[in-house]
């Protein structure tokens, strides 16, 4: 299943970033998506991990469990929504918005990351594309990366 999730990821990406700004900042925002990508390398090793373990609290607890994580994904969910609106509606911002979107979004992506499958893969793929691809993330979140796919 992972790779059918790496698939649908690397189409969410391409499609947001195809229907979003190109300019020198946007370009900087992958750059530095690159480079944290790189740092956050080792948190790659224990997400098996914490993925197994978070799943069975869910299955212990029936459930429950996805409801407050459900909750801090909103509120990750949001912000980054809504700083990639003003990246793509108001251009003047995007230098005050390089830096801490990109670091907000690689928190987010580390956050899904480490959050249980429990089935929902193309979801997974989807919150892990919009983290990815942080300056054009309302891109996806309203459907116009998913043209062609």
């Amino acid at each position: 299943m992972n790779s059918n999730i790496n698939a649908m990821r690397t189409a969410l990406v391409a499609g947001a970033r195809s229907a979003g700004p190109y300019d020198w900042f946007s370009r900087a925002a992958a750059i530095m998506h690159t480079v944290l990508g790189a740092f956050l390398l080792p948190f790659v090793l224990i997400v098996p991990i914490t993925t197994f373990i978070l799943g069975l609290l869910v299955v212990v607890t029936f459930g429950m469990l996805l409801i407050p994580l459900s909750l801090i994904w909103m509120i990750f969910l949001g912000p980054m929504i809504a700083t990639s609106w003003l990246w793509i509606h108001v251009p003047p911002i995007r230098p005050i918005l390089l830096i801490p979107g990109v670091l907000y979004s690689e928190l987010a992506g580390l956050f899904a990351a480490m959050m249980p499958e429990m089935g929902e893969w193309d979801w997974r793929a989807t919150k892990l594309a919009m983290c990815e691809c942080w300056p054009h993330s309302l891109h996806i979140m309203t459907g116009q990366a998913r043209q062609g796919f």
